[in-house]
């Protein structure tokens, strides 16, 4: 990431979904403090976790000024979802594999 940031970007995002999600907080923290407060920063879980899963890394990341935590759980579960907003105030992006189409009659 040092790279990128010196090459200007003012924003980045990293998968998370590790294990042991102690690593994921880890890695998060460094490179939040690699960015300073000014560059937006935001995690991907690539809807790997759990709706209890999700609050909980949610709350372990809240500290770092996340602009948003994308797909921390399956996207079309709009009441899971909802759950990780209530219990943490975390913006969410989702959806970005939804799909609407429409046929002609």
């Amino acid at each position: 990431m040092q790279g990128f940031v010196d090459e200007g970007y003012h924003a980045v995002k990293i998968k998370v979904g590790q294990p042991d999600m102690a690593d994921d907080f880890a890695r998060a923290r460094a490179l939040r403090d690699l960015l300073g407060p000014d560059r937006a920063f935001m995690v991907d879980a690539n809807y790997g976790w759990s709706v209890d899963q999700a609050i909980a890394a949610a709350k372990g990341l809240a500290d770092l000024n996340l602009l948003w935590f994308e797909e921390p759980t399956i996207p079309d579960d709009y009441a899971g979802c909802a759950r990780i907003h209530d219990a943490t105030g975390m913006p969410l992006a989702i959806g970005e594999n939804l799909h609407y189409t429409t046929t002609n009659h």
